[in-house]
């Protein structure tokens, strides 16, 4: 674990040292992202769960620094409860703070739908949250993207707490004007 922090730590500082027209996205241009994603989930109605996601993303960048984009997040849950399935769709501003560097930083927030299908129970509801991260360019129209999302959602069961989502997503953006 501790190669993995210290071999990305040293990557993020040579990123620091690219020239800074690998950042060069501007309004008008598209993204499309891939990313992957371990995450933990935690309330009063369901055990606590760890478990590994696809997400797919396209975002339209309508100002330099803002883009606004759709992404979809797809999980299967095998445990000793039975399978679950999720399916998102959600909205996502994120503004991106430019730098001189080829590390971009941004934020945002996100809201749509969830659908939960198990055994014997299936619902869709509104999610809503907030997000941030890095893209480091590794070129003029390619970024590594680590992000960490927070989601909040409630399940229509009776007592039931609210779900907390905190997943840390790592993915491969590309862009195209």
């Amino acid at each position: 674990m501790k190669k993995i922090l210290i071999t990305s730590l040293l990557f993020l500082a040579m990123l620091m040292y690219v020239p800074t027209s690998f950042a060069g996205v501007k309004a008008g241009d598209t993204e499309l992202g891939l990313q992957t994603s371990l995450n933990s989930s935690w309330g009063d109605a369901q055990p606590d769960v760890n478990t590994f996601l696809l997400a797919g993303k396209v975002s339209h960048f309508v100002m330099d620094e803002l883009s606004v984009g759709i992404t979809s997040v797809g999980t299967i849950v095998t445990s000793d409860f039975g399978d679950t399935a999720l399916l998102s769709f959600e909205a996502e501003p994120n503004w991106h703070f430019m730098t001189d560097t080829a590390v971009v930083p941004y934020v945002g927030p996100h809201a749509g739908f969830i659908t939960i299908e198990t055994t014997g129970f299936s619902e869709t509801v509104f999610t809503y949250g907030v997000q941030g991260g890095v893209k480091a360019f590794v070129s003029e129209n390619a970024a590594v993207d680590a992000q960490l999302r927070y989601t909040r959602f409630e399940l229509d069961i009776p007592g039931a707490e609210p779900t907390n989502n905190l997943g840390v997503f790592v993915g491969l953006n590309l862009y195209f004007n």
